[in-house]
């Protein structure tokens, strides 16, 4: 009985109609009240102005000291209607487990959590175990059948599962959320683009490229150097365009960059690509039954919801495509151009990259997909879910927040050096921006984080020579690096 109600509650998309209306409600009904409407809630998701950005030709922003000014009065009138939630809450009969909650909720002040986490002996060594307590939760085990893998309608009865292997991660406010799919290949990349047309999605950010070196090979890494296990499904050239039938995927810009103001204007310094894409239907008809295996539904009901009656405005979209080029498998984005760069600069060019990039006032999710869409891709979405509760509550619960992530997507933040990576960045990050002070405890907040960026530097490094396996060939440029 209790799989029953699991299967009932699959956290497919389906809801994301009601989602917003009740959120639309909401805002309505607050403005009645007397009330402000409610800021949206995150810089990343509605484009407000970045609290967190910086620039290294820039000085930080420092918090404005305290002043004498008397405190406001309190307000007599009636208390706000609270936000309504993200998600749908679950059946009462089957609560969300408490555990989950109270880790998700309990934020730590930022002052307490940077010295808990490093002022210590050996801070490296105690986010390791922190990690490692994590790997020991037993109530994790049974995360899986709660997190089942997104699903499209077809028909009346029938369901057919995306082969991309798509979690949705909810968001704790009410900004959409996430998904976390593994990379499209030869067999999973028409349900990836059926994802990103039915769901209407127009943010992709992609931590893996189709030709880079694993971090663990099947065979000899000498004989076996570079992998291909992703396919190129999107065009990089302005004008071209690829078929995906019945889907047409067309390059309307294509840019290399190196950070969000800066293009590349040769090969030594290019990070990321970004590509404007639009995404349409194109001769459903030819569909057929490309992209199905034999046990899966073939009625007519699949084709006449594709076919151009049910489109009469040819419905297309336009998405957002971040391809980062500097992450190797398994590990964390690498300094480039080496020699010049380091990890804790080329961390914090990533969350400038993610916050500018993928700005944007949609209210669909962002897809996010490494190989696997578990450990790269559960390191973006972890830092992305800090940074947005950071900005609400001016806390912080990293630990919480990684547990809440493996709920929907078990098994993501592969070990204990990208665990590292999340809580030193956070902490690099507000430090840059002016968030955290420079001084805590009569500690110098630099060299802490400083002690823990060489601790982690030292074990990549020992990682990279014992696997022999680093990012060292991009097709897509057509030179070694």
């Amino acid at each position: 009985m209790r799989s029953q109600d699991r299967n009932m509650r699959k956290p497919t998309l389906r809801h994301r109609e009601d989602r917003r209306e009740i959120r639309r409600e909401g805002r309505r009904e607050e403005q009645q009240e007397g009330e402000e409407p409610s800021t949206p809630m995150s810089p990343l998701n509605r484009g407000l102005v970045n609290p967190f950005r910086y620039k290294d030709h820039e000085l930080p922003v420092r918090k404005p000291g305290p002043t004498n000014d008397p405190p406001p009065p309190k307000k007599t009138t009636t208390p706000p209607i609270p936000p309504a939630p993200s998600t749908p809450a679950p059946p009462a009969d089957d609560p969300e487990p408490p555990r989950l909650q109270k880790s998700v909720e309990e934020t730590i002040r930022l002052d307490r959590w940077f010295l808990t986490r490093f002022s210590i002996d050996n801070p490296y060594e105690g986010l390791q175990q922190e990690f490692t307590s994590l790997q020991r939760d037993p109530w994790m085990e049974d995360t899986v059948d709660d997190s089942p893998f997104l699903e499209q309608q077809i028909g009346d009865e029938n369901v057919k599962q995306y082969k991309c292997y798509g979690q949705y991660v909810p968001s704790i406010y009410r900004t959409p959320g996430f998904i976390a799919c593994e990379g499209p290949n030869g067999k999973s990349v028409f349900d990836f683009w059926m994802l990103i047309y039915r769901e209407k999605i127009e943010r992709i950010f992609s931590v893996n490229f189709p030709f880079e070196e694993r971090l663990h090979h099947d065979g000899d890494p000498v004989d076996k150097p570079v992998v291909k296990e992703t396919v190129q499904y999107w065009p990089m050239v302005p004008g071209a365009v690829f078929y995906f039938m019945p889907f047409k995927i067309t390059c309307i810009t294509s840019v290399l960059k190196y950070a969000p103001n800066v293009l590349s204007h040769d090969n030594s310094n290019v990070v990321y690509r970004v590509s404007r894409l639009m995404v349409e239907m194109d001769n459903p008809m030819k569909m057929t039954t490309e992209g199905m295996s034999e046990e899966e539904p073939n009625d007519s009901s699949w084709h006449e919801e594709l076919a151009p009656q049910n489109n009469p405005n040819g419905e297309k979209h336009e998405v957002t495509h971040v391809c980062y080029l500097r992450w190797p498998d398994g590990r964390v984005p690498m300094p480039w151009p080496q020699g010049r760069d380091t990890y804790k600069d080329a961390g914090c060019r990533l969350v400038d990259i993610m916050l500018e990039e993928l700005s944007s006032e949609s209210e669909t999710p962002i897809v996010i997909h490494c190989h696997a869409g578990i450990g790269r891709t559960g390191v973006a979405i972890a830092l992305l879910m800090a940074l947005e509760q950071f900005h609400e509550t001016k806390g912080t619960n990293i630990k919480g927040l990684v547990t809440y992530l493996r709920c929907y997507r078990p098994r993501s933040v592969m070990n204990h050096w990208q665990y590292a990576y999340i809580n030193v960045l956070f902490a690099q990050k507000l430090l840059r921006a002016g968030h955290i002070s420079e001084t805590i405890g009569g500690h110098k907040s630099q060299d802490l984080l400083d002690k823990v960026w060489d601790q982690m530097e030292a074990i990549i490094d020992r990682v990279n020579a014992k696997y022999d396996s680093f990012l060292t060939y991009f097709y897509e440029i057509g030179v070694k690096v």
